[in-house]
């Protein structure tokens, strides 16, 4: 709020990006200036299970393995929150509060394979650990 008054009513909500954010229409209670808030639910709850430890889930992270396997040229910021969103409702909708850091990688293949090829071929080369040609022939008959 331009006034900086911490006290606001909600005057409208919507769910947004297939349920994984919630879009609110605010007035400030004191100078009655109206502004848009975006709010996404914390996942940090989650606890991530690998084969060394285990850690809170952390969107940031998530968010840099995907923008790393990207198109740059060809793809904005809000393009990569986009695909974010979309692994995060897919961790949501298990209902768990543990999840193996395999199943994460998984369902980012998942979810890269059909939207870009090469980010796929990229991502499995950067966090799927294969031995051998017919390591990676294999998982590739997977998917």
């Amino acid at each position: 709020m331009k006034c900086r008054s911490p006290h606001s009513e909600v005057v409208n909500t919507r769910s947004t990006r297939g349920g994984s954010q919630i879009w609110r229409r605010r007035r400030c209670a004191d100078c009655g200036k109206v502004i848009t808030t975006y709010e996404r639910q914390d996942l940090s709850f989650i606890q991530v299970v690998s084969s060394s430890k285990t850690s809170p889930y952390r969107r940031s992270v998530l968010f840099i393995s995907i923008l790393r396997v990207l198109d740059a040229e060809h793809l904005t910021d809000i393009d990569v929150d986009n695909l974010v969103d979309t692994i995060e409702q897919k961790i949501i909708i298990r209902g768990q509060d543990e999840i193996e850091a395999d199943l994460i990688r998984r369902l980012c293949l998942d979810t890269l394979k059909a939207i870009d090829m090469n980010a796929f071929m990229r991502y499995m080369a950067l966090h799927m650990n294969f031995r051998t040609k017919s390591d990676l022939k294999a998982e590739m008959k997977k998917y």
